[in-house]
């Protein structure tokens, strides 16, 4: 459903929305503060909407992720191609997931892994009561659309043996792709994903990684959860 927006500040009371299943609705995280969004001219990137009050989020493994007020956003990355039958960037029950992956995915150098916040994103959308097949379906967008990072560590390399690094971490480099939502290449991979999802009933994390995985040939960045390469380190023979 597309959203009208009748007043210039938005909030979001989403944390008294009730679940329509029969059973309770557990969430596996928790949010932090109201989510209130106000379009103003003062933000310009990534979008035009400015946070106006602290919210975050808590997963299920304890790590916080918070938006603050003077954060921008544009809502979710949903191509026009896409919104008929996925939504629009700011329909209510994705701007939770979408407000905190912008904080956490553009800015100019993002603090957690890649694999990590793109798993926060879905756990979100969740906990926003997003069906689950539609939650994949966004989880499966950001696998492939969204703007990667990952951290690849390097060593001191030492004179011995195939492989030896005397120590980790005199050198990180910083490794990006930009987003390709907008992409001949995205709309094909997203579509396949779509279908697949869909055939399989896939919901689970890991389950939309696979079909991702398998329709984008794999890559660092989904394959690594930590966000960090470092260089394999062979012990040297004791004999």
């Amino acid at each position: 459903m597309m959203l009208r927006f009748v007043r210039t500040v938005l909030i979001l009371p989403f944390l008294t929305v009730q679940s329509s299943c029969a059973e309770p609705f557990v969430p596996s995280g928790k949010f932090v503060g109201q989510l209130k969004l106000k379009k103003t001219a003062d933000c310009t990137f990534p979008g035009p909407w400015q946070v106006q009050e602290r919210f975050g989020y808590v997963d299920d493994s304890g790590t916080g992720w918070l938006t603050v007020k003077g954060d921008c956003t544009d809502g979710a990355s949903i191509p026009a191609w896409a919104q008929p039958f996925v939504g629009g960037p700011m329909t209510l029950r994705y701007l939770p997931a979408a407000v905190l992956h912008d904080h956490y995915s553009k800015s100019v150098r993002p603090v957690y892994g890649w694999l990590q916040t793109q798993r926060m994103f879905h756990s979100v959308l969740l906990d926003s009561h997003v069906e689950p097949e539609l939650a994949a379906i966004l989880y499966a967008a950001v696998l492939i659309g969204s703007k990667k990072w990952i951290v690849r560590l390097q060593g001191t390399p030492c004179d011995i043996g195939e492989i030896c690094v005397r120590r980790y971490g005199m050198v990180a480099v910083y490794e990006s792709e930009p987003e390709i939502y907008d992409t001949r290449a995205f709309k094909t991979q997203f579509d396949k994903a779509i279908a697949q999802i869909k055939a399989d009933g896939a919901t689970g994390e890991p389950a939309v990684e696979a079909i991702v995985r398998e329709i984008t040939g794999g890559n660092i960045y989904i394959d690594t959860l930590s966000g960090v390469i470092a260089p394999d380190f062979v012990p040297l023979a004791t004999e």
